[in-house]
């Protein structure tokens, strides 16, 4: 059984009212840290700048998967050259340099659009939001405008007429409206885009 020592002199309820004091200054200093770090984290964020936990934070936010996760993630994405972060003054973070390998919390930042790409190429079905309305992704661009493209030429895409032998179908029509185009750039980016659209059912034949 650990014994309490009392300094000579000071009273029992003395003692107790000075670590009561001491334990309220330490939760008002553990508050005002807290508050300055939500206002340098919120001050970042409204220049479009994100450090690793935050983008951990709010991708676990918009997932089903928890921060820590997502900490493994970005940190691996980082150290392979998928992520780009960069030093406060703009100098890019590379894991490649002279510089130890791991992520500080406050002195590297990502963008949306850095992180956005990160997760275009991994193959991710969702984009990250950076505390803002969700990005759309150049995929999602892409099966958009397909879309609108049909509705402006007067179809259905859920019903499209199947395409008489000899004749250029509605996937002749829209392609020749977008291919080659932004964001249709790359040689299989309207095929690929169309196959996907079929794939989710949001193209189809009447």
């Amino acid at each position: 059984m650990s014994r309490l020592y009392i300094p000579q002199g000071i009273t029992l309820e003395a003692l107790t009212s000075q670590l009561g004091e001491l334990d309220s200054e330490l939760g008002r200093d553990a508050i005002v840290t807290h508050q300055l770090m939500l206002d340098l984290r919120s001050k970042r964020q409204q220049a479009g700048r994100y450090a690793p936990d935050d983008v951990a934070a709010m991708l676990a936010e918009q997932t089903e998967q928890d921060a820590s996760y997502w900490m493994a993630k970005i940190s691996g994405a980082w150290s392979s050259g998928l992520l780009k972060f960069w030093l406060q003054d703009g100098t890019p973070c590379d894991h490649l340099s002279g510089m130890e390998r791991y992520l500080g919390l406050d002195n590297e930042y990502t963008t949306s659009e850095a992180v956005n790409d990160w997760l275009e190429a991994w193959g991710a079905k969702f984009s990250f939001a950076g505390g803002d309305k969700p990005v759309e992704l150049k995929g999602q661009t892409q099966d958009r405008l397909i879309l609108e493209q049909i509705d402006a030429l007067g179809y259905d895409p859920r019903a499209l007429p199947k395409q008489d032998k000899g004749a250029a179908g509605v996937k002749k029509e829209v392609k020749d409206k977008l291919d080659k185009k932004e964001p249709f750039e790359a040689k299989t980016a309207f095929d690929e885009s169309w196959k996907r659209l079929r794939g989710y059912g949001d193209i189809k034949d009447s």
